[in-house]
């Protein structure tokens, strides 16, 4: 539940920055996100309606969990803001407003081949192999041994990704991209989003940060079912994910390194 909560929200956040780089008028700012020049319109528009879909089914499905993790109690009327019933209600609304996700389907396809003024077709999705190029060049950010070594790994998954998923939309018709579009919108949220959590591991030395970027990629981001039986040191990084690092486990990292 951690991990898709994070995930939605660099998803989010990641659409909020393109749209003020959109709308300013003055050079792109210092960030740890480099986003190419000229290109923040054209990448808005193929991750906004990616952003609305994946958000509003991640936030159903953490509220759902989330209300099976406290039991009955997470049906009641409680007093706000605690009213988890009242949220997971309101949650389903997310899926129909403002498109539902057929309709943004249509639009992303639409958004990744656009026709151009000649009458061809713009290949607008080739500014995302850009943006990720841009952004998963550096190394492993200042980390050694293991948590290097994963984040290397990271990389080299997230980039293989897009390299397949570009070769598929491209030699794709408007029509067949439509007809796998929902597998198509899950494929590039997958790299959108590993790249935003490797982006933060490097700039973040936080041990929590590259465990998050491990679990995303090399498990696929939970989404694919996979089940990790790694004992007493899986269910310690859990901890740390959800409530921090407490000062013992800072001491055991430090002695033993990122253990991954």
């Amino acid at each position: 539940m951690e991990l898709l909560t994070r995930a939605a929200t660099h998803l989010a956040f990641l659409n909020v920055y393109l749209l003020s780089l959109s709308e300013s008028a003055v050079d792109t700012p210092v960030s740890s996100v480099v986003v190419p020049p000229h290109s923040a319109h054209k990448l808005l528009r193929l991750v906004t309606p990616l952003a609305k879909v994946v958000t509003t089914k991640l936030s159903i499905a953490v509220i759902s969990e989330t209300v099976e993790a406290v039991g009955g109690i997470g049906l009641l009327e409680n007093e706000e803001p605690l009213n988890l019933a009242r949220l997971l209600r309101d949650a389903q609304v997310l899926s129909s407003w403002e498109g539902t996700t057929e309709v943004l389907v249509a639009d992303l396809v639409a958004s990744l081949k656009r026709p151009s003024p000649d009458g061809r077709e713009e290949r607008t999705y080739s500014l995302m192999g850009d943006f990720l190029r841009e952004n998963l060049g550096e190394q492993s950010g200042g980390f050694q041994g293991d948590a290097g070594d994963v984040l290397e790994r990271c990389k080299l998954a997230i980039w293989t990704e897009w390299e397949q998923l570009e070769e598929l939309i491209e030699a794709g018709s408007r029509e067949e991209l439509i007809a796998a579009g929902r597998r198509i919108l899950w494929r590039l949220s997958w790299v959108i989003v590993g790249a935003m959590l490797l982006i933060d591991a490097r700039r973040d030395g936080d041990g929590a940060a590259v465990e998050a970027a491990r679990r995303w990629v090399t498990e696929r981001g939970l989404l694919e079912g996979k089940v990790d039986l790694a004992g007493g040191k899986e269910s310690a990084w859990d901890a740390v994910l959800v409530f921090g690092a407490d000062d013992r486990a800072e001491r055991e990292r430090d002695r033993n390194g990122h253990r991954l």
